[in-house]
């Protein structure tokens, strides 16, 4: 009989996209139009997703996951005025964590989650493995709403899946 696996649930509710720009690179007009609709958002508790056209897969891409927990006009906009200042028809979704304990780092363990599965082109870290924060637990993912490319739910258990063969005796 196998036994049940339990999880630790990570709930995040994806706000609706804010789109960019259409064909047009970021200037100091739509840098201000994002800082003006980003300052309403009161969480700072916060992962995000990047998408926008890619030479290789297309437009409305998944380009990168982060997190911030700083306010969100503050990173998404270092963002936008750097690595992803030439990207054409960006959109951010933004994405709140809804349960927030200060002694788990949540958002990092999302965030790590969510990149290895997915892997984003600009996302550097977590491509090939999630963080080792993220195998301490079995964590189950659920993203609500406007979730863009993400799958509705995903988990850590292929990561943690020594934990659970059943060895053979020899």
């Amino acid at each position: 009989m196998l036994n049940p696996i339990c999880f630790k649930v990570i709930e995040i509710d994806w706000i609706k996209p804010l789109k960019i720009v259409d064909n047009v690179f970021i200037d100091e007009i739509i840098v201000e139009n994002l800082k003006e609709e980003l300052s309403e958002i009161k969480s700072q508790h916060l992962l995000y997703q990047i998408y926008g056209f890619s030479p290789i897969y297309g437009n409305n891409s998944l380009l990168y996951i982060g997190k911030t927990i700083r306010p969100p006009e503050n990173r998404i906009i270092e963002h936008s005025l750097s690595k992803f200042s030439r990207v054409l028809n960006m959109t951010i979704v933004i994405g709140e964590v809804e349960f927030f304990d200060n002694s788990v780092n949540y958002l990092e363990i999302a965030e790590s989650i969510l990149i290895t599965l997915t892997k984003p082109s600009y996302n550097s870290k977590n491509i090939d493995n999630i963080l080792q924060i993220a195998k301490d637990d079995n964590y189950l993912i659920i993203n609500k709403n406007n979730r863009g490319v993400l799958p509705l739910e995903c988990s850590n258990i292929w990561w943690n899946y020594d934990k659970y063969v059943i060895k053979s005796h020899e």
